[in-house]
């Protein structure tokens, strides 16, 4: 078996030489091979700059995280995505996409809260093998019991952009909807443009209320938990592993109780100050996994630098100082940084070792752990 250390270091060459046998190129396997024979002279920069990022998408430079089977001990990596618009293998478009037209859809002069709604645990290890209902139910659920609560408290007719998200920053099954949501919308009995009001001696934040939280809670739960028990009744949940003792008409009434007995988690985060803009809540409901700078990774003598990106980018430097300061100084320049940086070593990377929940052997599947980033 590979350690862990040596698969962060396994070479892209070495990938699209093995991939190129099998008779199967990806996009990326394609642009690694060819990109340097494809760019001239005449190639913009900003052709150039996107062929190196779609080149480098998953791949070992853009960083990522390793997973240990605690059963056979093989180490599996997956890879930070390139996120950029153009690129087919990890969808940035899409991203972009979303951000562009949802922040189209903006209202100027309205205040936008973020407001999150998410399944107990119990539910997200069960949406493991039930990813599409218990979407559905989540999703469903979080919207009737937010859009039921504006209508009522204040009398106008709601909106939200959603987005799902199933795991959080440890990669632990935590099934969340996050919910951009104006504050003013139109009357329903009055037919004029009605702003979000605090009742009189409700609870709110800096001037920003919503509606009251406690009853949206009682809703959502109350909406979740008859949609789940439709879902059994009608035979279209798949209790497996652990979950097979639902099966069981008492286990599951007692499952269901304890359920009804927890205060589930919804919660309206108003904008930080009265300047915040919404495209901020925009642009957080896109991100992507932390990972280097591109500036960094592009930068010509970093190793991780496509070879032919490099190349470009030296002879690029070499005119500009040749034309300033005469054909030798460049070649002392470059000698100088690497006489400077010799000796220098860098931090080994600490690994930790973190449970990935929901993935057991009762679910069929091995237990995994998180044994570091890189």
């Amino acid at each position: 078996m590979v350690a862990s250390e040596t698969i962060a270091d396994v070479s892209a060459s070495g990938r699209e030489q093995r991939s190129t046998a099998a008779g199967k190129l990806s996009v990326a396997q394609i642009l690694r091979l060819g990109a340097a024979g494809a760019v001239n002279s005449t190639t913009s920069g900003q052709v150039q700059s996107v062929l190196a990022k779609l080149a480098l998408c998953r791949t070992h430079v853009l960083g990522g995280r390793k997973f240990r089977c605690v059963d056979c001990d093989e180490i599996t990596s997956l890879y930070n995505s390139c996120g950029d618009r153009h690129c087919p293998q990890c969808s940035g478009g899409k991203r972009v996409d979303f951000h562009d037209k949802a922040t189209k859809l903006i209202l100027p002069g309205v205040t936008y809260y973020q407001v999150v709604f998410t399944l107990p645990s119990e539910l997200s290890e069960l949406a493991l093998a039930n990813r599409y209902e218990m979407a559905d139910l989540l999703v469903d659920s979080a919207w009737k019991s937010l859009s039921r609560r504006i209508k009522a408290e204040q009398d106008y007719d709601p909106a939200a952009m959603t987005v799902l998200h199933t795991w959080n920053q440890k990669l632990e099954a935590h099934w969340h909807v996050h919910m951009l949501v104006p504050g003013a919308g139109p009357g329903l009995s009055t037919h004029q443009w009605t702003e979000a009001t605090a009742a009189t001696g409700s609870r709110n934040s800096d001037g920003f209320y919503l509606v009251d939280a406690d009853p949206l809670r009682e809703a959502y739960r109350e909406q979740a938990i008859g949609k789940l028990r439709r879902l059994r009744s009608a035979g279209k949940l798949k209790l497996v592993g652990k979950f097979e003792y639902l099966r069981s008409d008492e286990n599951w009434d007692a499952f269901v109780k304890n359920l009804e007995s927890k205060k589930w988690v919804a919660y309206i985060q108003p904008p930080p100050s009265v300047t915040s803009s919404a495209c901020q809540v925009v642009r957080y409901l896109v991100q992507d996994t932390p990972k280097p700078s591109w500036a960094e990774i592009f930068w010509r003598e970093d190793d991780r630098c496509p070879g032919w990106y490099a190349d470009r980018q030296r002879e690029s430097h070499r005119r500009l100082w040749t034309a300033s300061y005469g054909t030798d100084f460049y070649d002392w320049y470059v000698e100088t940084q690497v006489e400077s940086a010799e000796g220098i070593e860098r931090e080994p990377i600490a690994m930790v070792q973190l449970p990935l929940a929901g993935f057991t052997g009762d679910l069929g599947y091995p237990q995994s752990y998180l044994v570091g980033s890189f």
